[in-house]
């Protein structure tokens, strides 16, 4: 296809969508043009999630009780925060993103994202992708930690793909559950574009939890290295 053919053939695909999206205005009316700039905004926040990046040295979770303040203090962007559907929830520290929060729009909470990055299935088709940290339960001998991963395709103004939602528990079985953990800026892998990686720390050992964005457009969680016991709890 020479150069001339694929300007015209672009020019032809960029009509085809005006027409449609005037024609679906006329029939629907000033709902459907509310309804349409929600959506385009609501892309633009996805797609600067998409983008999103964090050193890897960021503390994103962090709950050890002796230390938390002086970690808060370590850096503003910081806050306090308390899993509000864990009865006797501890306090931790952790690191809201403002583009993901709004996108999100979570009813009396917020997602405490580990990692946030635009990641591709084997095709090259890019998805928002996004682990974050749903809660740790204080009723156990060990520390056990929920991470929740979340895949969502482009949205468009015509509507909201589906999210691709699995829950994942994190069981460290030798250590009691007064043990804190932390969790550093999930990276993107800089060679597959469908994975990343997380890094955590408890006792002082590392360890390193892999991410892949699978065709099913389910996140696939998988323990690399370090302490530790990774399983699945559900998906959705």
């Amino acid at each position: 296809m020479g150069p001339w053919t694929r300007h015209h053939t672009r020019r032809l695909i960029l009509l085809i969508c005006a027409g449609s999206i005037g024609t679906f205005l006329f029939l629907h009316g000033k709902e459907s043009v509310r309804e349409l700039r929600t959506r385009l905004a609501m892309r633009e926040l996805q797609r600067q999630c998409m983008l999103h990046s964090a050193s890897p040295e960021q503390i994103v979770y962090d709950d050890d009780q002796a230390t938390l303040r002086a970690v808060k203090e370590s850096d503003p962007a910081l806050g306090y925060f308390k899993t509000h559907n864990i009865p006797n929830a501890r306090t931790h520290v952790g690191r809201a993103i403002k583009p993901l929060t709004e996108l999100c729009n979570y009813d009396g909470g917020y997602p405490m994202p580990l990692f946030l990055h635009g990641r591709a299935d084997s095709s090259g088709y890019q998805h928002l992708v996004y682990v974050h940290f749903s809660g740790r339960h204080e009723d156990v001998a060990n520390p056990t930690l929920i991470l929740t991963s979340v895949s969502q395709a482009p949205i468009t103004p015509f509507g909201y793909p589906d999210l691709f939602v699995r829950d994942y528990r994190v069981v460290f079985p030798r250590q009691s559950n007064d043990t804190p953990v932390r969790f550093y800026a999930g990276q993107p892998n800089p060679v597959d574009p469908s994975r990343f990686v997380l890094n955590f720390e408890i006792q002082g050992q590392r360890g390193e939890i892999e991410g892949r964005l699978d065709d099913d457009r389910f996140v696939t969680l998988k323990l690399l290295s370090g302490p530790g016991e990774l399983s699945l709890e559900c998906q959705h």
